[in-house]
């Protein structure tokens, strides 16, 4: 794969980050996807090398907006956020990210009487937060993952994602094993997901500033997803 995306013209630096397209998908989806990518023609790699240069180059066009609360400082410890209380949602993780020092949390949403799980991911910068809450999606059949918080945080942005309920960039969560339609985990996949991510976030921002955001936004987070 990488092999492709070399002879298509990538420079080290794109081929090593097209390594970590895959990290996330589990390994029946991993495998197919390889297998995909084996047999694609040329033209898949220069594609994708094209798209991510244009979004490199969109990237760096944008500005860091402007703060809207100059004082905005946390309240309260990000540790701390593992003792909120919000139905059916569990904290399982609250901690200071050593690599650009922001609050960094994961909690595990579930939809009673379902057993589902959608996990979702918020990033709060500690300084310089700029008054702004940023979700974030996927595409194809993948959600979102801790991945899509890095560069909207390092720009000062509040920001949320979300696994949508499943590992994967396949659709392969929709079956269960006898082949029944698993609906739950489709609607978490669908709208669910989204949802919890969106609802989740100002109650952790709200306990973390004090206030909320001015302005939010919804991102579609760009990624290359096997062919369906």
């Amino acid at each position: 794969m990488v092999n492709g995306l070399r002879r298509a013209g990538a420079t080290p630096a794109e081929a090593k980050q097209f390594r970590t397209v895959p990290a996330s998908a589990v390994p029946a989806d991993l495998k197919g996807w390889q297998e995909y990518l084996r047999s694609a023609t040329s033209s898949v790699f220069s594609d994708y090398l094209k798209g991510e240069r244009v979004a490199a180059r969109e990237q760096a066009r944008q500005r860091i907006p402007k703060a809207i609360f100059l004082d905005a400082v946390p309240v309260r410890s990000c540790e701390s956020l593992r003792e909120l209380s919000i139905p059916n949602t569990t904290i399982d993780i609250a901690t200071i990210d050593e690599t650009d020092k922001s609050c960094r949390i994961t909690a595990s949403v579930n939809h009673p009487p379902a057993k589902d799980r959608v996990k979702v991911f918020i990033a709060l910068p500690v300084k310089d937060w700029n008054g702004r809450f940023q979700g974030t999606g996927g595409g194809g059949f993948w959600g979102g993952g801790p991945e899509n918080l890095k560069n909207p945080v390092a720009k000062g942005y509040a920001v949320g994602a979300t696994d949508t309920g499943h590992e994967g960039g396949s659709g392969s969560f929709a079956l269960s094993a006898n082949g029944r339609l698993n609906w739950q985990d489709i609607r978490d996949n669908a709208y669910l997901g989204i949802h919890d991510m969106t609802a989740l976030g100002p109650r952790v921002y709200r306990s973390f500033y004090g206030i909320g955001p001015k302005f939010s936004y919804f991102v579609e987070a760009q990624r290359l997803a096997a062919r369906a």
